[in-house]
């Protein structure tokens, strides 16, 4: 069983767009792609990516691309990702 770092947790549960993100990046995906599945301004996903990524909950696979960079959850953002879903799942 893999351990949840809580301030994490805690942080990404505290966002409503971080949570929107979050929950849908089952697969890889491009800020374009999750705004238009989360309905959140490019600006908003990219922001909120950038957090995700000085955090080490996500990653950009092309960062040297200008456009198109591709994302996906590290390992600490799957494992938030799967506790905050079946938290939603119960409630």
């Amino acid at each position: 069983m893999a351990k949840v770092n809580i301030e994490d947790y805690s942080w990404i549960a505290r966002g409503k767009q971080r949570r929107k993100i979050i929950a849908v990046m089952y697969k890889l995906r491009t800020p374009t792609e999750l705004k238009e599945e989360v309905k959140l301004t490019l600006a908003n996903v990219s922001r909120v990516l950038r957090d995700l990524e000085k955090r080490k909950l996500a990653m950009c696979l092309n960062p040297k691309a200008i456009t198109g960079r591709v994302y996906e959850l590290t390992p600490q953002g799957k494992i938030i990702r799967d506790k905050l879903l079946e938290r939603e799942k119960r409630s």
